[in-house]
């Protein structure tokens, strides 16, 4: 909700309203398919991950909203890469690692990379 008020502040005060109405349209698209995914396969994505999703998307779809999209998926990819390597490096099949981390990560790469 912080990050909602916000981005309308922002947008307000710069007069800027069509990126921030493609930010919010971005980051609803990209949270209900989360959602989606979160009810569909329960116990693999909690819900956290899919509010921490929207904020990623909605404080970098302001620039694009490829570029909203682009973190999220650099975040999940760094999941897999993480969850893999954990099911390898153990013998269980079966365990749960947090989503939050990589989400940030792939945040701060994609954020850097586009400042850059």
């Amino acid at each position: 909700m912080t990050a909602v008020l916000a981005t309308l502040t922002e947008a307000t005060a710069r007069g800027e309203l069509a990126p921030a109405a493609e930010a919010f349209t971005t980051t609803i698209g990209v949270v209900v398919l989360l959602l989606g995914i979160a009810f569909a396969l329960p116990g693999q994505l909690g819900l956290g991950d899919v509010n921490l999703a929207g904020t990623v998307v909605l404080s970098l779809a302001w620039s694009g909203w490829t570029t909203g999209l682009i973190a999220v998926l650099v975040g999940l990819v760094l999941q897999a890469v993480v969850a893999a390597v954990a099911v390898v490096a153990s013998a269980e099949s079966n365990i749960r690692l947090p989503c939050g981390p990589s989400l940030v990560a792939g945040w701060l790469i994609t954020a850097v990379v586009v400042a850059l």
